[in-house]
């Protein structure tokens, strides 16, 4: 039962004595509190139940209209990151050094969690304690005979039989004495010879477990030491890695050039997740790039999430507002892209991008999936820094700098690039 409910039964007698059934129940949350009363303990309970389920409705109702709440500010969220593709990237600051760094250390990170786990290990190394020392006793002092000699007073000269008993007397102390003494010392004798097979074997396994301790101490600290020289000498080259990496981009080297541009636009962070399969080619200042758009069956097409006739149904954009959507963010990354490569610091070389846009989705008419060139441009650094991006229409001024694209580009025209890139061996056409 929901904690929010709380319900008891009970019977009581009407003025005619008939017993009659009754049900005390209340909802907290909803503060709203009845009593079901009837002479039939089966119509009572139905009438409960019937409450309960009242209430449960309610609770889902209500929990579905906090659901559907929730997913709409997501939705909106989204759109209008989408909205701002743009604009996000005018204030991204893309490290590609520091991302190719931390991609790079991925692979130590195992190592430091296994030197982190060696340290942690090693402090809680317990060191075997010492064995409580061997004492021994003493054994008691000897008793003497001539400590137990009778005392004579003038009685004992008078009654010379009294001298004989006092002798008797104090034999007897002495025998008694001496038999005490043997047993004490029996005593002594058994806790000295306990006490030391006690310290014999608490001393054995003291050096067992000292030797065990010592052992799996140097194991750990020789597994540490080798892990941190590992971790060490990777992280040199790790370093070593990235200079070399950065003098071949200063140096010009066309490979490094391009693997740069490459993760400069795949580290390049979007609202939504695609695989850009960014293929490029640099021939001096002249940068090609065929770049993979989301695919138009994939994209973010919820306007909202209602609740309606007891349940959660996503609302679809209209075809000619999807149309403008799509259309918009990819005039936007289109954009973006080209103002990343050039607004880099170590691409002040390239003076030309070549961009072409590619997508991968379902012809509705053959069933099957189709790759198309839907928007190609080519533009320089001039034409690039000239414009105020932060006030500009994505299409406008994909159009004004002579880009080609169908009028539409969900429709997923195929067109034909400005600078054609041979995918087979990165060389390009124009």
């Amino acid at each position: 039962m929901d904690s929010n409910i709380v319900l008891s039964y009970y019977e009581e007698r009407t003025r005619d004595w008939r017993t009659r059934y009754v049900a005390d129940i209340m909802h907290i949350k909803y503060a709203e509190h009845k009593i079901i009363k009837d002479y039939d303990l089966a119509i009572v309970r139905q009438k409960v139940d019937k409450l309960i389920e009242k209430w449960k409705e309610m609770d889902n109702k209500e929990k579905n209209t906090e659901f559907a709440h929730n997913k709409t500010l997501e939705i909106k969220k989204l759109n209008y990151k989408i909205k701002n593709i743009l604009l996000d990237g005018l204030v991204q600051n893309i490290d590609v050094f520091q991302h190719y760094k931390n991609n790079a250390e991925e692979e130590l990170a195992e190592l430091d969690v296994s030197i982190k786990s060696t340290k942690s290990a090693i402090s809680k190394l317990k060191k075997p304690s010492l064995p409580k020392a061997c004492v021994k006793l003493e054994n008691p002092t000897r008793p003497l005979q001539s400590d137990f000699v009778a005392k004579y007073t003038i009685i004992h000269k008078v009654l010379p039989f009294l001298k004989s008993i006092a002798d008797s007397k104090k034999k007897k102390e002495f025998e008694r004495a001496y038999q005490l003494y043997e047993c004490n010392c029996n005593d002594v004798y058994k806790f000295n010879l306990e006490e030391e097979n006690r310290y014999e074997k608490e001393f054995k396994k003291y050096s067992e477990e000292l030797l065990e301790y010592q052992r799996e101490k140097d194991r750990l600290i020789k597994n540490l030491q080798e892990d941190e020289k590992e971790y060490s000498s990777k992280k040199q080259e790790i370093e070593y890695k990235i200079e070399t990496f950065k003098d071949n981009i200063i140096n010009g080297k066309k490979e490094a050039i391009e693997e740069y541009c490459s993760l400069l636009l795949e580290y390049s962070a979007y609202p939504i997740e695609y695989d850009k399969n960014i293929i490029l080619t640099c021939n001096q200042d002249l940068l090609v790039i065929d770049y993979s758009f989301p695919s138009v069956d994939t994209f973010p097409s919820l306007v909202e999430m209602k609740f309606t006739k007891g349940k959660c149904v996503p609302v679809q954009m209209t075809e000619k507002v999807f149309s403008k959507h799509y259309d918009d963010a990819l005039y936007q990354i289109t954009l973006r892209s080209i103002y990343e490569i050039f607004a880099d610091k170590y691409l002040s070389f390239v003076n030309s991008v070549a961009f072409n846009g590619w997508v991968s989705a379902l012809n509705k008419a053959n069933g099957k999936i189709e790759t198309n060139c839907i928007l190609s441009i080519k533009t320089n650094r001039e034409q690039i820094t000239d414009i105020d991006f932060m006030n500009v229409s994505p299409k406008a001024c994909f159009k004004s700098l002579k880009g080609v694209a169908s009028s539409q580009l969900y429709t997923i025209t195929a067109i034909q690039p400005i600078v054609a890139l041979n995918r087979s061996d990165k060389r390009f056409i124009e």
